[in-house]
């Protein structure tokens, strides 16, 4: 899968989360092409995950999750995506 040039519509999301049991966490949420699909990864000092999405909605609702266990007083809300919907074929 190769990184799209960038373009106004395109995002990317980042964000630091430092806790005494965890050490420090790195997520990155990634629009790959204009649309879609998405790329989250969760990283921390020993591990990476990474996850794709071809829903913008998907993939916040999916950042929102890690974001709740990381700060588990901040409420769960996730934006919605008004963009219309697109069906990307692999």
């Amino acid at each position: 899968m190769r990184l799209a040039s960038s373009s106004d519509s395109m995002f990317q999301r980042c964000a630091y989360y430092v806790s005494l049991s965890s050490g420090a966490l790195r997520m990155e949420l990634t629009e790959l092409e204009p649309q879609g699909p998405y790329r989250l990864i969760v990283d921390d000092a020993a591990t990476r995950h990474i996850e794709y999405f071809a829903k913008s909605n998907d993939a916040l609702k999916r950042w929102a999750q890690f974001d709740a266990v990381m700060r588990p007083t901040a409420p769960f809300d996730v934006p919605l995506d008004h963009r219309a919907p697109t069906v990307t074929a692999h």
